[in-house]
Protein backbone atom coordinates (compact mmCIF):
# COMPACT_ATOMS: atom_id res chain seq x y z
CA UNK A 1 0.00 0.00 0.00
CA UNK A 2 1.53 3.55 -0.80
CA UNK A 3 2.59 5.76 2.05
CA UNK A 4 0.15 8.10 3.23
CA UNK A 5 -3.36 6.07 2.98
CA UNK A 6 -3.86 5.29 6.55
CA UNK A 7 -1.93 1.64 6.41
CA UNK A 8 -1.11 1.85 10.30
CA UNK A 9 -5.12 2.18 11.31
CA UNK A 10 -6.63 -0.75 8.79
CA UNK A 11 -3.69 -3.19 9.58
CA UNK A 12 -4.91 -2.28 14.06
CA UNK A 13 -8.85 -2.37 12.48
CA UNK A 14 -7.85 -5.70 10.78
CA UNK A 15 -6.42 -7.09 14.22
CA UNK A 16 -9.15 -5.79 16.07
CA UNK A 17 -11.54 -7.69 13.96
CA UNK A 18 -9.43 -10.88 13.67
CA UNK A 19 -9.66 -10.63 17.73
CA UNK A 20 -6.19 -12.70 18.65
CA UNK A 21 -3.50 -11.53 19.95
CA UNK A 22 -1.15 -9.31 17.63
CA UNK A 23 2.88 -8.76 17.19
CA UNK A 24 3.76 -5.29 15.86
CA UNK A 25 7.22 -5.28 14.04
CA UNK A 26 8.30 -2.31 13.01
CA UNK A 27 11.57 0.33 12.97
CA UNK A 28 12.26 1.35 16.27
CA UNK A 29 11.32 5.22 15.33
CA UNK A 30 7.24 4.47 14.86
CA UNK A 31 6.77 2.07 17.91
CA UNK A 32 5.06 5.04 20.25
CA UNK A 33 3.77 5.84 16.78
CA UNK A 34 1.61 2.66 16.68
CA UNK A 35 0.67 2.39 20.17
CA UNK A 36 -1.04 5.92 19.71
CA UNK A 37 -3.19 4.55 16.94
CA UNK A 38 -4.11 1.72 18.85
CA UNK A 39 -5.57 3.17 21.58
CA UNK A 40 -7.07 5.70 19.26
CA UNK A 41 -9.09 2.77 17.66
CA UNK A 42 -9.11 0.33 20.78
CA UNK A 43 -8.24 2.93 24.02
CA UNK A 44 -8.72 -0.05 26.45
CA UNK A 45 -6.55 -1.92 24.50
CA UNK A 46 -3.61 -4.26 26.33
CA UNK A 47 -0.04 -2.88 24.40
CA UNK A 48 3.29 -3.60 25.23
CA UNK A 49 6.33 -1.39 23.77
CA UNK A 50 9.51 -3.63 24.22
CA UNK A 51 13.02 -2.06 23.81
CA UNK A 52 16.31 -3.59 24.79
CA UNK A 53 15.95 -4.04 28.19
CA UNK A 54 12.31 -4.99 28.33
CA UNK A 55 11.31 -8.61 29.44
CA UNK A 56 8.14 -10.11 27.90
CA UNK A 57 4.96 -9.84 28.45
CA UNK A 58 2.25 -11.28 26.71
CA UNK A 59 0.02 -8.68 25.92
CA UNK A 60 -2.81 -8.30 23.32
CA UNK A 61 -0.80 -6.20 21.21
CA UNK A 62 3.23 -6.52 21.53
CA UNK A 63 5.25 -3.80 19.44
CA UNK A 64 8.81 -4.80 18.91
CA UNK A 65 11.30 -3.17 16.54
CA UNK A 66 13.57 -5.39 14.00
CA UNK A 67 16.72 -5.04 15.46
CA UNK A 68 15.96 -7.01 18.93
CA UNK A 69 13.42 -9.20 17.13
CA UNK A 70 15.76 -12.34 17.37
CA UNK A 71 15.87 -11.84 20.89
CA UNK A 72 12.15 -12.17 21.92
CA UNK A 73 12.00 -15.55 19.63
CA UNK A 74 11.27 -18.21 22.17
CA UNK A 75 9.18 -16.04 24.01
CA UNK A 76 7.12 -14.93 20.71
CA UNK A 77 6.75 -19.21 19.85
CA UNK A 78 6.06 -19.54 23.57
CA UNK A 79 2.57 -17.55 23.37
CA UNK A 80 -0.39 -17.64 21.94
CA UNK A 81 -0.12 -14.77 19.73
CA UNK A 82 -1.13 -16.04 15.97
CA UNK A 83 -0.98 -12.63 13.83
CA UNK A 84 2.33 -11.18 12.89
CA UNK A 85 2.76 -7.21 11.34
CA UNK A 86 6.19 -6.34 9.13
CA UNK A 87 5.21 -2.97 9.05
CA UNK A 88 7.91 -1.17 6.41
CA UNK A 89 8.49 -4.73 5.52
CA UNK A 90 11.24 -4.02 2.89
CA UNK A 91 13.66 -3.95 6.17
CA UNK A 92 13.12 -8.06 5.74
CA UNK A 93 14.56 -7.77 1.94
CA UNK A 94 17.90 -9.71 2.96
CA UNK A 95 18.43 -12.39 0.60
CA UNK A 96 21.87 -14.41 -0.70
CA UNK A 97 22.42 -16.30 -4.02
CA UNK A 98 20.64 -19.33 -3.02
CA UNK A 99 17.21 -17.52 -1.77
CA UNK A 100 18.10 -18.09 1.92
CA UNK A 101 17.37 -14.66 4.24
CA UNK A 102 21.12 -13.13 4.84
CA UNK A 103 20.26 -10.59 7.50
CA UNK A 104 19.62 -10.80 11.05
CA UNK A 105 16.02 -9.43 11.01
CA UNK A 106 15.31 -11.30 7.76
CA UNK A 107 16.49 -14.48 9.69
CA UNK A 108 14.25 -13.97 12.45
CA UNK A 109 10.93 -12.29 10.45
CA UNK A 110 10.46 -15.24 8.07
CA UNK A 111 10.94 -17.81 11.36
CA UNK A 112 8.33 -16.24 13.06
CA UNK A 113 6.05 -15.98 9.96
CA UNK A 114 6.37 -19.50 9.48
CA UNK A 115 4.65 -20.46 12.86
CA UNK A 116 1.72 -17.55 12.61
CA UNK A 117 -1.85 -17.98 11.44
CA UNK A 118 -2.11 -14.24 10.16
CA UNK A 119 0.88 -12.58 8.38
CA UNK A 120 0.64 -8.91 7.40
CA UNK A 121 3.86 -7.12 5.63
CA UNK A 122 2.94 -3.78 4.53
CA UNK A 123 4.93 -1.32 2.93
CA UNK A 124 4.86 1.12 0.06
CA UNK A 125 8.36 0.23 -1.03
CA UNK A 126 8.15 -3.98 -1.14
CA UNK A 127 11.23 -3.00 -4.08
CA UNK A 128 13.90 -1.05 -2.98
CA UNK A 129 16.82 -1.51 -4.85
CA UNK A 130 16.39 -4.67 -6.49
CA UNK A 131 13.71 -7.53 -8.02
CA UNK A 132 15.39 -10.01 -4.99
CA UNK A 133 14.35 -7.42 -2.69
CA UNK A 134 10.78 -8.92 -2.74
CA UNK A 135 11.69 -12.73 -2.35
CA UNK A 136 11.29 -12.73 1.73
CA UNK A 137 8.34 -10.57 1.66
CA UNK A 138 6.71 -12.95 -0.95
CA UNK A 139 7.85 -15.91 1.30
CA UNK A 140 6.67 -15.19 4.68
CA UNK A 141 3.14 -14.75 2.93
CA UNK A 142 3.72 -18.10 0.86
CA UNK A 143 3.64 -16.96 -1.92
CA UNK A 144 3.72 -19.58 -4.78
CA UNK A 145 6.65 -18.19 -6.45
CA UNK A 146 8.37 -18.43 -3.34
CA UNK A 147 8.24 -22.37 -3.38
CA UNK A 148 11.54 -22.17 -5.51
CA UNK A 149 13.98 -19.64 -5.54
CA UNK A 150 16.19 -20.53 -8.24
CA UNK A 151 13.21 -20.10 -10.75
CA UNK A 152 11.87 -17.06 -9.64
CA UNK A 153 15.90 -15.48 -9.80
CA UNK A 154 16.24 -16.65 -13.05
CA UNK A 155 13.08 -15.63 -15.11
CA UNK A 156 12.48 -12.14 -12.93
CA UNK A 157 16.23 -11.36 -11.31
CA UNK A 158 17.77 -10.07 -14.78
CA UNK A 159 20.77 -13.73 -14.38
CA UNK A 160 24.40 -12.56 -15.27
CA UNK A 161 26.47 -15.92 -15.36
CA UNK A 162 30.34 -15.52 -15.32
CA UNK A 163 33.30 -17.72 -14.28
CA UNK A 164 32.51 -16.14 -10.89
CA UNK A 165 28.91 -17.68 -10.86
CA UNK A 166 25.92 -16.38 -11.08
CA UNK A 167 24.66 -12.91 -10.18
CA UNK A 168 20.75 -12.06 -9.40
CA UNK A 169 20.97 -8.70 -8.63
CA UNK A 170 18.90 -7.32 -11.84
CA UNK A 171 15.86 -7.23 -13.30
CA UNK A 172 14.17 -9.07 -15.96
CA UNK A 173 10.35 -9.74 -17.09
CA UNK A 174 8.62 -7.10 -15.48
CA UNK A 175 5.45 -6.95 -16.86
CA UNK A 176 5.22 -11.00 -16.40
CA UNK A 177 6.15 -10.09 -12.75
CA UNK A 178 3.65 -7.79 -12.38
CA UNK A 179 0.84 -10.38 -13.54
CA UNK A 180 2.37 -13.03 -11.15
CA UNK A 181 2.49 -10.51 -8.33
CA UNK A 182 -1.75 -9.22 -7.84
CA UNK A 183 -3.69 -12.46 -7.91
CA UNK A 184 -1.85 -13.31 -4.90
CA UNK A 185 -2.13 -10.89 -2.50
CA UNK A 186 0.27 -8.13 -3.74
CA UNK A 187 -1.71 -5.05 -3.37
CA UNK A 188 -0.90 -1.53 -5.00
CA UNK A 189 -2.70 1.31 -4.14
CA UNK A 190 -2.04 4.75 -5.36
CA UNK A 191 -2.69 7.65 -2.61
CA UNK A 192 -3.66 10.14 -5.58
CA UNK A 193 -6.81 7.11 -6.86
CA UNK A 194 -7.95 6.81 -3.57
CA UNK A 195 -7.72 9.85 -1.15
CA UNK A 196 -8.20 13.37 -2.08
CA UNK A 197 -5.15 14.78 -1.86
CA UNK A 198 -3.68 17.90 -2.95
CA UNK A 199 -1.20 17.87 -6.06
CA UNK A 200 2.18 16.93 -5.51
CA UNK A 201 5.23 19.03 -7.66
CA UNK A 202 8.45 18.39 -7.98
CA UNK A 203 10.47 21.38 -8.51
CA UNK A 204 14.53 20.66 -9.54
CA UNK A 205 16.56 23.73 -8.62
CA UNK A 206 19.97 24.17 -9.82
CA UNK A 207 22.96 25.46 -7.94
CA UNK A 208 26.48 26.85 -8.08
CA UNK A 209 28.35 25.56 -5.51
CA UNK A 210 32.18 25.60 -4.14
CA UNK A 211 33.53 22.67 -6.27
CA UNK A 212 36.67 22.78 -5.08
CA UNK A 213 36.23 20.07 -2.35
CA UNK A 214 34.26 18.11 -4.97
CA UNK A 215 36.66 18.24 -8.01
CA UNK A 216 39.53 17.37 -5.62
CA UNK A 217 37.15 14.25 -4.12
CA UNK A 218 37.04 13.46 -8.18
CA UNK A 219 40.51 13.73 -8.81
CA UNK A 220 41.50 11.49 -5.91
CA UNK A 221 38.68 8.44 -7.27
CA UNK A 222 40.36 9.09 -11.11
CA UNK A 223 43.70 8.61 -10.39
CA UNK A 224 43.11 5.69 -7.98
CA UNK A 225 39.80 3.90 -9.81
CA UNK A 226 42.78 2.01 -11.73
CA UNK A 227 44.26 0.21 -8.88
CA UNK A 228 40.85 -0.31 -7.33
CA UNK A 229 39.99 -3.88 -7.20
CA UNK A 230 36.58 -4.77 -6.12
CA UNK A 231 33.29 -2.34 -6.50
CA UNK A 232 33.43 -1.82 -2.49
CA UNK A 233 36.60 0.32 -2.77
CA UNK A 234 35.17 2.22 -5.86
CA UNK A 235 31.83 3.06 -4.02
CA UNK A 236 33.98 4.42 -1.02
CA UNK A 237 35.50 6.97 -3.14
CA UNK A 238 32.03 7.65 -5.34
CA UNK A 239 30.72 7.76 -1.14
CA UNK A 240 33.06 10.49 -0.39
CA UNK A 241 32.63 12.56 -4.33
CA UNK A 242 28.64 12.65 -2.93
CA UNK A 243 29.45 13.51 0.62
CA UNK A 244 31.36 16.89 -0.43
CA UNK A 245 29.41 17.36 -3.05
CA UNK A 246 25.75 17.57 -0.35
CA UNK A 247 28.23 19.59 2.11
CA UNK A 248 28.63 22.26 -0.33
CA UNK A 249 24.91 21.85 -1.33
CA UNK A 250 23.64 22.50 1.95
CA UNK A 251 24.84 25.90 2.10
CA UNK A 252 23.08 27.22 -0.46
CA UNK A 253 19.75 24.66 1.00
CA UNK A 254 20.48 27.63 4.29
CA UNK A 255 19.44 30.21 1.63
CA UNK A 256 16.09 28.93 0.82
CA UNK A 257 14.90 27.91 4.41
CA UNK A 258 15.49 31.58 5.08
CA UNK A 259 12.96 32.22 2.49
CA UNK A 260 10.28 29.85 3.76
CA UNK A 261 11.01 30.82 7.32
CA UNK A 262 10.81 34.33 6.18
CA UNK A 263 7.20 33.43 4.93
CA UNK A 264 6.21 31.95 8.56
CA UNK A 265 5.85 28.45 6.87
CA UNK A 266 7.32 25.17 8.16
CA UNK A 267 9.96 23.42 6.32
CA UNK A 268 11.53 19.65 6.28
CA UNK A 269 14.82 19.22 4.98
CA UNK A 270 16.22 15.54 3.64
CA UNK A 271 19.83 14.19 3.20
CA UNK A 272 21.44 11.17 3.61
CA UNK A 273 24.33 12.23 5.91
CA UNK A 274 24.86 12.96 9.34
CA UNK A 275 27.10 15.73 9.31
CA UNK A 276 24.96 17.81 7.08
CA UNK A 277 21.63 16.91 8.65
CA UNK A 278 23.65 18.47 12.33
CA UNK A 279 24.92 21.65 9.66
CA UNK A 280 21.51 22.80 8.89
CA UNK A 281 20.12 21.82 12.27
CA UNK A 282 22.45 24.04 14.25
CA UNK A 283 22.03 27.07 11.82
CA UNK A 284 18.59 26.87 13.43
CA UNK A 285 19.34 25.89 16.75
CA UNK A 286 16.11 26.48 19.02
CA UNK A 287 13.69 26.48 16.28
CA UNK A 288 14.49 23.03 14.65
CA UNK A 289 14.27 19.85 15.93
CA UNK A 290 16.38 16.57 14.33
CA UNK A 291 16.23 12.49 13.41
CA UNK A 292 19.30 10.95 12.11
CA UNK A 293 20.90 7.42 12.79
CA UNK A 294 22.25 8.92 16.08
CA UNK A 295 18.96 9.74 17.63
CA UNK A 296 18.63 6.49 19.45
CA UNK A 297 15.49 6.75 21.79
CA UNK A 298 12.26 6.32 20.40
CA UNK A 299 10.43 8.44 22.25
CA UNK A 300 12.94 11.34 21.96
CA UNK A 301 12.12 10.37 17.91
CA UNK A 302 8.73 10.67 18.51
CA UNK A 303 8.94 14.26 20.72
CA UNK A 304 10.42 15.32 17.91
CA UNK A 305 7.67 14.39 15.01
CA UNK A 306 5.26 15.84 18.01
CA UNK A 307 7.37 19.34 18.69
CA UNK A 308 7.03 19.89 14.74
CA UNK A 309 3.64 18.61 14.16
CA UNK A 310 2.15 20.92 17.08
CA UNK A 311 4.11 24.16 15.17
CA UNK A 312 6.71 24.34 18.74
CA UNK A 313 9.67 24.19 15.75
CA UNK A 314 9.19 25.54 12.80
CA UNK A 315 12.62 23.28 10.31
CA UNK A 316 12.47 19.42 10.92
CA UNK A 317 15.86 17.95 9.64
CA UNK A 318 16.31 14.51 9.00
CA UNK A 319 18.64 11.92 7.07
CA UNK A 320 16.56 9.73 4.42
CA UNK A 321 17.14 6.47 5.99
CA UNK A 322 16.83 7.31 9.52
CA UNK A 323 13.74 9.54 9.19
CA UNK A 324 12.09 9.06 5.09
CA UNK A 325 9.76 6.35 6.84
CA UNK A 326 6.85 5.36 8.65
CA UNK A 327 6.12 9.50 10.66
CA UNK A 328 4.27 12.05 9.51
CA UNK A 329 5.10 15.42 8.93
CA UNK A 330 2.07 17.20 7.43
CA UNK A 331 2.65 20.32 8.78
CA UNK A 332 4.83 21.23 6.86
CA UNK A 333 3.63 21.30 2.90
CA UNK A 334 7.13 22.25 1.42
CA UNK A 335 10.01 19.48 1.65
CA UNK A 336 13.84 20.59 0.33
CA UNK A 337 15.79 17.03 -0.82
CA UNK A 338 19.74 18.42 -0.48
CA UNK A 339 20.95 15.02 -2.02
CA UNK A 340 19.88 12.18 -4.06
CA UNK A 341 19.40 8.24 -2.53
CA UNK A 342 20.47 5.96 -4.33
CA UNK A 343 16.82 4.33 -4.60
CA UNK A 344 14.16 7.11 -6.15
CA UNK A 345 11.63 4.22 -4.48
CA UNK A 346 12.84 5.17 -1.14
CA UNK A 347 12.60 8.97 -2.37
CA UNK A 348 9.24 8.93 -4.04
CA UNK A 349 7.34 6.36 -2.07
CA UNK A 350 8.51 7.05 1.31
CA UNK A 351 10.26 10.32 2.10
CA UNK A 352 8.23 12.25 -0.19
CA UNK A 353 4.93 10.74 1.65
CA UNK A 354 6.35 12.37 5.10
CA UNK A 355 4.26 15.47 3.81
CA UNK A 356 2.15 14.66 1.10
CA UNK A 357 -0.41 12.01 2.91
CA UNK A 358 -3.79 12.34 4.74
CA UNK A 359 -4.67 15.37 7.03
CA UNK A 360 -2.46 17.40 4.43
CA UNK A 361 -4.60 20.40 2.91
CA UNK A 362 -2.13 22.11 0.95
CA UNK A 363 -0.19 21.38 -2.40
CA UNK A 364 2.80 19.82 -1.46
CA UNK A 365 6.30 21.00 -2.80
CA UNK A 366 9.38 18.91 -3.41
CA UNK A 367 12.58 20.74 -4.12
CA UNK A 368 15.34 18.17 -5.38
CA UNK A 369 18.80 20.31 -5.35
CA UNK A 370 21.35 19.38 -7.94
CA UNK A 371 24.59 20.97 -9.17
CA UNK A 372 24.49 20.74 -13.29
CA UNK A 373 27.73 21.23 -13.16
CA UNK A 374 28.88 17.83 -10.91
CA UNK A 375 29.36 15.23 -13.09
CA UNK A 376 28.13 12.67 -9.82
CA UNK A 377 24.56 14.61 -9.75
CA UNK A 378 23.93 13.81 -13.55
CA UNK A 379 24.56 10.07 -13.30
CA UNK A 380 22.91 9.89 -10.24
CA UNK A 381 20.00 11.57 -12.03
CA UNK A 382 20.14 8.56 -15.04
CA UNK A 383 20.42 5.86 -12.60
CA UNK A 384 17.63 6.94 -10.36
CA UNK A 385 14.81 7.41 -13.45
CA UNK A 386 16.19 3.77 -14.52
CA UNK A 387 15.40 2.14 -11.07
CA UNK A 388 12.18 4.09 -10.89
CA UNK A 389 10.88 3.14 -13.91
CA UNK A 390 11.77 -0.51 -13.78
CA UNK A 391 9.97 -0.61 -9.96
CA UNK A 392 7.03 0.88 -11.65
CA UNK A 393 6.21 -1.28 -14.55
CA UNK A 394 6.58 -4.68 -11.58
CA UNK A 395 4.02 -3.29 -9.42
CA UNK A 396 2.05 -0.84 -11.67
CA UNK A 397 2.12 -2.29 -14.40
CA UNK A 398 3.36 0.78 -16.33
CA UNK A 399 6.73 3.06 -16.55
CA UNK A 400 6.13 6.30 -14.04
CA UNK A 401 8.27 9.59 -15.11
CA UNK A 402 10.23 11.23 -12.64
CA UNK A 403 13.44 12.49 -13.62
CA UNK A 404 12.28 13.41 -16.97
CA UNK A 405 14.35 13.07 -19.68
CA UNK A 406 14.23 16.81 -20.79
CA UNK A 407 15.78 17.73 -17.92
CA UNK A 408 18.55 14.45 -18.24
CA UNK A 409 18.99 16.08 -21.85
CA UNK A 410 19.65 19.31 -20.11
CA UNK A 411 22.40 18.27 -17.52
CA UNK A 412 24.15 16.59 -20.69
Amino acid sequence: MEAGLGKTPITVMACEYINKKALIVCPASIKYNWEREIYKINPDADVTVLDGKSKWKNSQYVIVNYDILDRFIDDIFNSNIEIVVFDEAHKIRGVNGRGEPNSKRAKASVKIASRMEYVFPITATPFVNQVKDIFNLLKVIKHPMAKNWYAFANTYCGAERSEFGVSYNGSSNQKRLNKRLYPNAIIRLRTEDYVDLPDRVRNFIPLKINMNKYNKAVQDYMNKRNSLETNGQHLVHLNIMRKELALAKSKQAIKLIDDLLEQNKQVVFFTNYTEVANFVSEKYHGNSVIITGDVDDAKDRQKAVDDFQEGKKQVFVGTIDAAGEGITLTKSHHMIVNDFHWSPIVMVNQMEKRIHRISQNQRCIIDYLFVPDAKMDQVMLDMLEEKLNDSSVIIDGKKEEFFTNRIINEFN
